[in-house]
């Protein structure tokens, strides 16, 4: 865990920098990492997108300006080929190779976005992130994974369907914007899942931590505490696994897996007491 990250994120969501945060991020994986480099980088490509847009133009033509410069002078691109690779969500990564997965390359187009003076927010879609830009009078969807296309509620809903393989109807509450803590720890999770798959237990340590100070509600908050048990166990850590795992049982005694993690505590117990 980046005790950095943990210390930022006691601020208040207002004060919150995405940018800032998520390079906070990646510190676990890139000690001494030069924050402030990409910070100073994400303000020149603002300033760049700034001197080409219109207020005076049409929505779609500000919206296709900063596309250009996003995707095409500038190159970021879905890295779907190896789209479970842990550099599609740091964010340093995703700057130096032009390439990510959804919710990464939103976050960069939505940093520049800003910068440009342009009103923008984040739209966590199940499975799929993208973005939504907003003037007094208009509104457009548009999807950085795929190049920053323009979508309509018919488009968000097939995007659905691709991600769940059947029909799904696009509940007024998949459009709503996600929160600063909601969005990094959308971010985590994907850390997490990644780190778990691969079995890279001190990275999986690191994300589930840090999606713990980011506060997340008592449902997701059980179940980050018993996966954190079993990452505590397979670092040998026997203390911190019982422990995690009690307070799993404490949060969610009625789960239909307490059976289970009780028989992995008495387990526990059992061989650190034939070690001693």
């Amino acid at each position: 865990m980046s005790a950095l990250f943990a210390q930022y994120v006691k601020r208040a969501e207002a004060d919150i920098d995405l940018a800032i945060a998520a390079l906070l991020i990646a510190l676990d994986a890139y000690p001494g990492l030069n924050i402030t480099r990409y910070v100073l980088w994400l303000d020149a490509q603002g300033y760049r997108a700034r001197e080409r847009l219109d207020p005076g133009s049409s929505p779609s033509l500000n919206v296709s300006e900063l596309n250009r410069l996003v995707f095409d002078d500038l190159g970021f691109h879905a890295n779907a080929e190896n789209y479970y690779d842990p550099a599609n969500s740091y964010l340093n990564d995703v700057i130096e190779r032009r390439t990510g997965i959804p919710i990464t390359l939103s976050l960069v187009y939505m940093e520049i976005a800003t910068r440009a003076r342009l009103r923008v927010e984040g739209v966590g879609l199940p499975g799929h992130f993208i973005v939504r830009l907003r003037g007094d009078d208009w509104e457009r969807l548009v999807d950085p994974f795929n190049r920053g296309i323009e979508l309509t509620h018919y488009d968000c809903e097939q995007l659905l369907t691709q991600v769940y393989g059947k029909p799904m109807p696009l509940l007024p509450e998949y459009l709503q914007p996600i929160g600063k803590r909601a969005f990094l720890t959308r971010m985590l999770t994907n850390l997490q899942t990644i780190h778990l798959q691969q079995q890279q237990w001190p990275q999986a340590h690191n994300a589930i931590s840090n999606i713990l100070c980011l506060r997340p509600e008592r449902p997701l908050l059980g179940d980050l505490i018993r996966a954190r048990g079993l990452v505590n166990y397979k670092l040998q850590n026997w203390n911190a696994a019982e422990q995690d795992w009690l307070r799993y049982l404490t949060l969610a005694p009625n789960a239909s897996d307490s059976a289970l993690i009780r028989d992995n505590i008495e387990a526990l117990r059992n061989s650190i007491a034939r070690r001693n």
